[in-house]
């Protein structure tokens, strides 16, 4: 990556330090901030579930889910509270935050759209995203932080691609969104094992 368009740290990241501003001297606790972000993406799940006419609050849900996943990190390592526990849960809800937002949509597509295949599409995108952080998380584990390590784009990673998710939705255009991450996320996993499975073996060569 051209050195022209690496711009750190990434805009998210500068945004949850401010936040930080305000929770530091409110003493709140690190894993406490992963698990309102769980809450607020399972109510993604639900209010995409629920049909068109709650999309718009399940959009507003899953981008706070998902900023809020960049500030636990950053409030643990402030605050001096990191902890296994706390790294693990980190991931975990990483995984629901993009996991979760696919299947609600396919549920609430319903059976008006792509002749009922709308949940399993949606599923089939959320469990590829799912594996994907799974298989980033074994690279860290055996490689070190460098190993997950996302392009950096003027300020942003890959996976904020799925900030697209609001206008996607307040646009009315989240079938087809469904439908290219159904294809489009099992494709980059595939992608994601090839590179993780070639530096494993010349990792032990």
């Amino acid at each position: 990556m051209s050195a022209g368009l690496r711009i750190t740290p990434f805009w998210d990241q500068r945004l949850a330090t401010l936040l930080l501003r305000v929770l530091v001297p409110l003493r709140i606790h690190p894993n406490a901030v992963t698990g309102f972000t769980m809450v607020c993406a399972c109510s993604a799940l639900w209010l995409y579930a629920q049909g068109e006419a709650l999309w718009h609050w399940g959009a507003v849900f899953f981008v706070v889910a998902m900023f809020l996943d960049h500030v636990d990190g950053q409030l643990a390592r402030a605050t001096g509270k990191t902890s296994r526990l706390g790294y693990h849960l980190d991931h975990i809800a990483s995984a629901m935050t993009y996991a979760t937002v696919f299947i609600g949509m396919g549920l609430g597509l319903g059976d008006d759209r792509f002749a009922g295949w709308g949940l399993p599409l949606g599923t089939n995108a959320g469990l590829a995203i799912a594996v994907i952080f799974s298989v980033r998380i074994g690279a860290k584990e055996a490689w070190g932080p460098e190993a997950a390590e996302q392009p950096n784009v003027l300020g942003f990673e890959m996976e904020d691609i799925m900030y697209v998710v609001a206008p996607v939705t307040w646009f009315g255009v989240v079938d087809w969104f469904v439908l290219a991450a159904a294809f489009g996320a099992p494709i980059y996993l595939i992608i994601q094992v090839i590179v993780y499975l070639r530096r494993r073996g010349a990792t032990s060569d």
